[in-house]
């Protein structure tokens, strides 16, 4: 691994979750979710690195999990807009979920969004909640490629701002029985939004079954 749990009595000595990694400045830079007890507070890490496969951490998270809809939190997403950084992620309480966000102008000290949640579940697809936002610019606005709670769908959002957000009419645009073959027919989750060769791509975990290993597809349009 290049990344690992933090030592004996760390507040990441249990587990490191991979979140959203950025370039800039000839440097990568690393947000990720640790705890040390799963069922405890989930707090957002930091880490740099000049290669991408060797890392430092910053001591502390840069982003701590509070109570309520703020108790586990985890990243997904860091744009830059002008001269601040946005950070998206997804808060998590008694299983259902929403997403939130957090400014920053150094990267190491946020601030949440005082109108979080800026994106919550209320279709009938979503079910228990949305999460893990993949955010991108295009044609001078801001798109979110989201996930539902229940593990079956992907849903899209706009916003002129980054911060106010209107779904997609047609969502979800993609689902759990659209993909391949079935390979991933029983959950898919952890969209990621990339442009190759002028390709849009969503790339995302799937399975197929609840005994069936975890696997990584991509669906395009």
């Amino acid at each position: 691994p290049v990344l690992s749990p933090g030592v004996t009595g760390s507040w990441d000595d249990l587990a490191v979750h991979p979140g959203a990694v950025i370039y800039e400045d000839s440097h990568y830079y690393m947000f990720y979710s640790g705890w040390s007890d799963p069922n405890g507070q989930w707090d957002i890490g930091f880490a740099e690195s000049v290669d991408g496969i060797n890392w430092t951490k910053y001591p502390v998270p840069v982003l701590e999990g509070t109570s309520g809809w703020e108790y586990q939190i985890t990243p997904s997403s860091v744009i830059k807009i002008d001269s601040t950084y946005y950070m998206y992620y997804t808060m998590r309480y008694l299983a259902n979920l929403k997403i939130g966000l957090a400014t920053s102008n150094d990267r190491i000290n946020w601030t949440k969004y005082v109108g979080n949640p800026i994106l919550i579940y209320d279709q009938p697809w979503e079910e228990n909640g949305v999460n893990y936002a993949s955010v991108y610019k295009a044609n001078n606005q801001y798109l979110m490629i989201f996930a539902n709670g229940a593990g079956t769908g992907f849903g899209k959002a706009i916003s002129a701002d980054g911060i106010n957000w209107e779904k997609d009419d047609t969502n979800p645009i993609f689902t759990n029985e659209e993909t391949q073959n079935q390979w991933a027919a029983y959950k898919i989750a952890y969209p990621y939004y990339l442009k190759v060769n002028n390709q849009d791509r969503i790339y995302y975990t799937g399975f197929s079954s609840y005994s069936a290993p975890y696997k990584i597809g991509f669906v395009t349009k």
